[in-house]
Order: structure tokens, then C-alpha cells, then sequence
């Protein structure tokens, strides 16, 4: 699913979401089979201090296959990203990853 935004250098984002925890909730329990996500260039990949992790995509039931973060301001330290593959800043890279349930 690509929801991305084009960049524009005077902004933070291309779009920005009103409640973008919640929307990025709501599609991670509503589509249950999603296996690919760009939410490159929007507000969604909202960091969480505590955990250091992406809200949201706790909710996922098992890891994308692609996470498209490109353009989102995440810091470089963000750890546990659910995707075996993830654009970010210019570069691919790949997770070895697993839930923890």
C-alpha cells in the first residue's frame, strides 16, 4: 500500500495526517494481510521516547515484507522496525526481524 507524499523542502512532510498514531493504527488492524507499507514523506512513523519505536506499528499482526520511510525525520537510532526491508534516507536496509508477543 503506498500512501506516500511527495517532499517539499519549505515543509516537514508532504502531508500531514491530524491524527497520525490513530491512522497508522487503523491501517495496521484493518488490513491484516498487508505485507507492503510507504508512508514515505507524511507524519505518519510517529516515534515513541520510551520505546524508540514506531507507533502503530506495534499493532501489525506479523512484519511487512517493505516499509517505505523515506522523508519522515526518523531518527537513526529507531530500533525494532517490523519490516524485512526498509527505505530510509536514501538507503535500503534489511531487518532481521521477529514480534515480540
Amino acid at each position: 500500500m503506498d500512501i506516500s507524499s511527495s517532499y517539499i523542502e519549505d515543509d516537514n512532510y508532504g502531508y500531514c495526517y491530524k491524527e497520525p498514531i490513530v491512522q497508522l493504527v487503523m491501517i495496521c488492524t484493518g488490513l491484516v494481510n498487508l505485507t507492503h507499507l510507504d508512508i514515505s514523506g507524511t507524519n505518519l512513523a510517529v516515534i515513541n521516547p520510551q520505546t524508540n519505536q514506531i507507533e502503530g506499528l506495534s499493532f501489525l499482526s506479523s512484519p511487512l515484507e517493505f516499509l517505505g520511510i523515506y522523508k519522515n525525520q526518523i531518527p537513526a537510532n529507531v530500533k525494532n522496525i517490523p519490516a524485512k526491508m526498509v527505505t530510509k534516507n536514501y538507503k535500503c536496509q534489511l531487518y532481521n526481524f521477529h514480534l515480540n508477543r
